[in-house]
């Protein structure tokens, strides 16, 4: 049978420095909206415009430089976690990067391995928890510091304390300008001051 996208009569604007959380149950469409914002499949019906240009029109590839992006499944490489941190691009200011650490909720950790931020972190970091895989995922993301931010069930494996820390961190990008989106399936709390988003199957 055909695969129909389970999107339908979905509309909603972001403009720099909206902070929008998207909510719903599993195969509701929600990373379906990040695949199509991002320029990744193709859309069957409807119209995406970014900066009010139709994404057909767009240079795709300078678009994506632009998006820091952070899934529920992201790796580390076999590597330090400065390079883990920065992909090895060497001209990133130490201050920017520990001060995004802090956002995210790895400094203190980072400082406290026995090599700090040239520890290296083991194959596809596991030998760091979930929980810190995470965090150093979402300070990547704040260092790259990308004009849109996506956050696609970002925060599944973090405690509330750390959860409520990266919030509170992205609507201080959002109020710098940046175009936040944040996918969950669990309500947050205190988002009045955000634009929310409920799918439904």
């Amino acid at each position: 049978s055909e695969n129909i996208s389970p999107l339908k009569e979905v509309n909603f604007s972001l403009q720099s420095g909206d902070l929008m959380f998207i909510y719903g149950e599993s195969g509701c469409g929600k990373s379906t909206i990040v695949n199509l914002a991002s320029g990744l499949i193709d859309k069957k019906k409807g119209q995406i415009f970014i900066n009010d240009h139709p994404i057909e029109e767009i240079d795709l590839k300078h678009y994506r430089s632009k998006i820091s992006y952070v899934s529920q499944d992201n790796f580390l490489f076999n590597d330090s976690i400065l390079n883990n941190l920065t992909l090895r691009e060497e001209n990133i200011n130490m201050e920017w990067i520990i001060k995004c650490c802090k956002y995210a909720g790895a400094y203190d950790f980072i400082m406290d391995l026995p090599n700090s931020f040239q520890t290296l972190v083991g194959e596809r970091g596991f030998s760091l928890s979930g929980g810190q895989l995470q965090r150093i995922c979402i300070a990547r993301a704040f260092i790259k510091n990308g004009d849109v931010i996506i956050f696609d069930e970002a925060t599944s494996a973090l405690d509330k304390k750390n959860e409520d820390l990266i919030l509170n961190s992205l609507r201080m990008f959002s109020k710098s300008g940046k175009m936040t989106m944040f996918i969950s399936h669990k309500l947050q709390s205190n988002n009045d001051d955000a634009k929310n988003l409920f799918l439904e199957k």
